[in-house]
């Protein structure tokens, strides 16, 4: 940093710092404070590429935005913790969202919201319905034991709702009855609250649930929401009738897994205090990450929710726990900016040699131990026929890098099978794919275990791979391969590619035709790029 002087030459002192920078590989940001007098000297860095700011503040900002987008990327290659069950079935839950959109509705009862979260395994209270309060008095009679009475109607089934500070009074919830006049005041209580502050809103009933059903006093408030630039966000923040839940409210792009479940947590206020006062925290921790996990499939599965709201999220000696649960719907489905995991693509084989069950699925980042063993396996020979060189060692970064991909320009399937040990599952093969902005050419990788060769796996990869790409509608595929890889070139040959010797790179040109070009300008692109 700099500040100019009368019997100083910040031209000459500039130029001394760009010689100095030449001689080392630290990141050099400067900051020549003043206007017209040191000017020349901003062009001075500018020319050497050397960040130059006005003032500290800003300088800092920017060094402080490097430091945070290296965090962030440091982030996005750890192992994420399997939790997501890929396999489970929505079938029901969908079944509640496309009656309720056919029969005009734009939100969910309380009861059909509570199914829906229960169908992805969140806990949620045991809730009793009633549309009036002798019914009320009737559930009362039959538990004995004190209740919760919330009552519902129409607006509040929709969830995220903005309120205005006349209605941040409003009381929706009477805890903790225990005898029938106690019941019978609050009902009248909660009709008066409900005629004042939503006479608008038709009235649906009230929910009963048995006090004490939970426990811990640290609330939640996790959910759905929708952007229209950015579609399906993930929300995490605090929840309560006596905080602003505007200040704590974080968002997170879905799909999530673990690690980015928790760092989406770890910035929020309600975090620090799950931290300082819960008697488990990194159990409780964990939970409200699965739970956040377990919302981004929801909205991944059913992408005609357009909002969805627990609220609050409490915790019981089985986890978190819902207490008020919120959804409504849209009319178009939202699909998240990042394409989630294709599970649609998962695929069954018997190989027919050895007859053992293989799935041949897309990968995922949890796959990065499995992956990293495959290779490592491998014989020095087949890592050359792959990469092209000999590598004895493959670094966290390397792997991580190989499972966490963009399914939208990248596809990578793997066959796994459960290990012979009976411990997890072990990979066996693998086949990539990259392609390019305009999906006209696709560049192929593949590679099989050592041991499965002659088994017909890296045909049924391959297979895969081709059928995956063709029916996206990419023109064509294409390899390298080198000249004494005879089992891959045989494949090849056998798959109906063309190949061909290039003298210039010294490998063979694979090349297949998945469709053909129906725009003037694909056919130019591609006869451009094949010469």
């Amino acid at each position: 940093m700099y500040a100019p002087s009368l019997t100083e030459d910040s031209l000459r002192i500039a130029d001394a710092v760009v010689q100095a920078t030449k001689g080392t590989r630290l990141n050099v940001f400067t900051c020549w404070l003043g206007q017209s007098t040191v000017l020349d000297a901003r062009d001075e860095f500018y020319r050497a590429g050397l960040p130059s700011f006005f003032n500290p503040e800003k300088a800092v900002m920017a060094f402080m935005q490097h430091v945070r987008h290296q965090r962030v990327q440091r982030l996005l290659t750890e192992t994420p913790e399997s939790f997501t069950d890929h396999l489970a079935d929505h079938t029901q839950t969908r079944r509640i969202v496309v009656n309720a959109i056919r029969s005009g509705r734009a939100h969910l009862s309380n009861q059909e919201a509570r199914d829906v979260i229960r169908n992805y395994g969140i806990n949620a209270v045991e809730t009793m319905y009633c549309d009036d309060m002798e019914e009320v008095l009737e559930v009362f009679a039959v538990e004995r034991r004190p209740v919760d009475i919330t009552l519902i109607h129409e607006q509040a089934c929709h969830p995220l709702v903005e309120l205005s500070p006349g209605q941040r009074r409003y009381k929706g919830t009477v805890q903790k009855l225990n005898s029938e006049g106690a019941i019978m005041d609050s009902c009248r209580f909660l009709m008066d609250e409900y005629q004042k502050h939503y006479p608008d809103s038709g009235f649906l009933g009230f929910a009963v649930q048995r006090s004490y059903q939970h426990v811990g006093g640290i609330e939640f408030s996790v959910g759905i929401t929708r952007d229209k630039l950015f579609g399906p966000l993930v929300v995490c923040g605090a929840s309560g009738a006596h905080i602003n839940v505007m200040t704590d409210r974080q968002i997170a792009l879905p799909p999530l897994n673990m690690v980015l479940a928790r760092e989406l947590l770890r910035r929020t206020y309600m975090y620090k205090l799950l931290k300082e006062h819960s008697l488990k925290p990194e159990e409780d921790i964990r939970a409200v990450s699965e739970t956040l996990v377990t919302l981004s499939q929801i909205v991944i599965d059913i992408p005609e929710i357009r909002g969805l709201e627990i609220s609050p999220l409490l915790f019981n000696d089985q986890g978190t726990v819902a207490v008020n649960v919120a959804i409504d719907l849209a009319d178009k489905p939202g699909r998240p900016i990042i394409q989630p995991y294709p599970r649609e693509l998962e695929e069954w084989i018997v190989l027919p040699k050895s007859g053992r069950r293989v799935i041949i699925r897309p990968v995922l980042a949890e796959d990065e131990p499995a992956h990293r063993a495959f290779h490592e396996l491998q014989s020095p020979e087949s890592i050359r026929y792959r990469f092209f060189q000999y590598r004895k060692h493959f670094s966290r970064e390397d792997v991580a890098q190989m499972v966490q991909i963009d399914y939208d320009r990248e596809m990578v399937f793997i066959a796994n099978a459960p290990r012979e040990d009976g411990e997890g599952e072990e990979t066996l093969g693998t086949v990539r794919t990259w392609t390019d902005a305009d999906n006209l050419r696709c560049e192929f990788a593949v590679m099989v275990h050592d041991r499965m060769k002659g088994e017909g796996l890296g045909v049924a990869l391959m297979q895969k791979m081709i059928d995956y790409c063709r029916a996206k509608g990419t023109v064509e595929m294409v390899g390298d391969v080198l000249p004494d890889n005879r089992p891959m070139l045989q494949l090849a040959e056998h798959l109906g590619f063309e190949i061909h010797y290039n003298t210039e790179e010294e490998v063979m040109d694979l090349t297949l035709v998945l469709n053909e070009p129906e725009k003037d300008w694909q056919r130019e692109r591609l006869e451009q790029t094949s010469h």
